[in-house]
């Protein structure tokens, strides 16, 4: 159905006769997974469908494989794309920002969107990157949720922690695939993670993990400069099972600020779905998608 890339980094020196279309990578835990329901969204918003792109949504376990995903759709709409039908992620209100932004121009699309996303992981065991496992800062937890052994993964000849193997060589064989009909430009990465490191200690670790993976990434991806927004955890109390949550959240307003081409959605005035789940409301969901996409464009984009 589709396919196209350019792995140069530089505009200026891009030769493609193919079509261009330019590709979004979403990424991270529950909150990119997709637990507000959608049916606390307005009608509208539950029954709006989006045909200005190409979606990929994919992540581990079982549940992603009963749901039919590992494919390109040409269709987004709310529960499509979330933990179950009954929720949705980031993607909708990402979505609703990027329609007006990429029409469709004589039946052809310029939007690619790749989500690869798992709950209950942390840059501490599962995302590490080489360097985070370099210094000693994450190792790759015993088992899955399935209780199936993880052992490390080697990308380019380094350890990596099994969730980041699996979204480089993922988005690396999308990008193959879409090369075959496009030329793709990768524009950003959207990063929403880190309840599981606010679990523990490692919260502590976490300024220091999120700026050496952000760094990784844009190596094992070839775009020095790859633009990041960072959409901020949610203030959990202290006994909600994440009692490092403000530990985390300076820690990703630290890195967005130090980092080149890095920026953050701050969601001091977000809401939880209810009391002490870290999920984003139905609401507050969408408006993160929204936010998202638009702080994203404006890196991707800054002469506009």
């Amino acid at each position: 159905m589709i396919s196209g890339s350019d792995k140069s980094t530089k505009k200026e020196t891009h030769v493609c006769e193919k079509e261009a279309i330019d590709l979004y990578i979403m990424s991270g835990q529950s909150n990119m997974v997709g637990y507000s329901p959608v049916s606390d969204l307005d009608l509208e918003d539950q029954n709006k469908v989006y045909e200005n792109g190409y979606y990929y949504m994919t992540g581990e376990g079982e549940r992603w494989q009963l749901r039919n995903f590992n494919v390109w759709k040409d269709t987004l709409k709310a529960g499509m794309y979330g933990c179950t039908s009954d929720f949705f992620g980031p993607e909708v209100g990402f979505s609703k920002f990027m329609e007006d932004k990429y029409p469709v121009v004589d039946g052809k699309r310029k939007l690619a969107i790749f989500k690869y996303s798992q709950g209950g992981s942390a840059l501490a065991n599962r995302w590490f990157s080489s360097t985070i496992h370099e210094k000693g800062n994450g190792e790759q937890i015993p088992r899955d949720l399935g209780n199936t052994s993880l052992p490390d993964c080697e990308l380019d000849g380094n350890v990596v922690g099994d969730l980041y193997y699996n979204l480089i060589t993922r988005v690396r064989e999308q990008i193959m695939y879409l090369s075959e009909n496009y030329c793709v430009h990768i524009k950003g990465l959207i990063w929403n993670q880190g309840c599981q490191d606010g679990v523990d200690n490692n919260a502590f670790l976490y300024e220091q993990n999120l700026t050496d993976f952000i760094n990784d990434v844009r190596r094992d991806l070839n775009i020095p400069n790859l633009p990041v927004v960072i959409g901020q955890i949610l203030q959990l109390p202290t006994d909600g099972g994440c009692p490092y949550s403000s530990v985390v959240r300076e820690a990703q307003k630290n890195v967005a600020e130090a980092m080149n081409n890095v920026d953050i959605v701050i969601t001091d005035l977000y809401l939880l779905v209810v009391y002490g789940n870290p999920h984003f409301s139905s609401a507050s969901m969408l408006k993160l998608g929204y936010e998202e996409a638009r702080l994203i464009y404006a890196l991707a984009f800054p002469e506009l």
